[in-house]
């Protein structure tokens, strides 16, 4: 856990506009901006939030196009799911910035994928559960290596 002077100092320098998404995934589904809910009447859209699940759950938080369409929309046909994306783009972009103006910028599109920006000092609770899971199995790996070289050298 960062001291309380490492977290003051990080605090300062983050630029003033650079929001902070807070989501929680465990329990009750929640998403904060800058400590502000995105209340459910804004999450009228489920394939908005659905889009938002599978960035978080893509590595680098970037996933092809055609992927998420074949995901979300598996009986339609290419160019209608295609378009139901850009649809669910748009929303998830006009959620993000009905609650805070500079959070629209935090996802971009390319014509093959699209790429969530987590700003630093972000968090999801389900990704931090994976990497201290990840860590714990390194630890157990390595103190297990350990022991074996340990062994072999009797």
């Amino acid at each position: 856990m960062p001291s309380t002077t490492a977290l003051r100092s990080y605090w300062h320098r983050r630029p003033a506009n650079t929001p902070i998404l807070h989501i929680q995934l465990f329990g009750q589904t929640s998403c904060h901006i800058n400590h502000t809910p995105i209340t459910p009447q804004l999450w009228r859209n489920r394939r908005a939030f659905d889009l938002l699940l599978h960035l978080l759950n893509a590595k680098h938080y970037t996933v092809a196009r055609t992927a998420i369409t074949s995901q979300l929309w598996p009986d339609l046909d290419d160019k209608s799911a295609a378009n139901n994306l850009r649809v669910s783009l748009h929303r998830l972009r006009n959620i993000l910035a009905e609650v805070t103006p500079h959070t629209a910028q935090l996802i971009t599109a390319t014509p093959q994928y699209i790429t969530l920006s987590l700003p630093q000092g972000s968090n999801v609770d389900a990704i931090q559960f994976a990497e201290s899971l990840q860590l714990l199995r390194d630890r157990k790996s390595t103190r297990l290596n350990s022991s074996h070289e340990w062994i072999s050298r009797m």
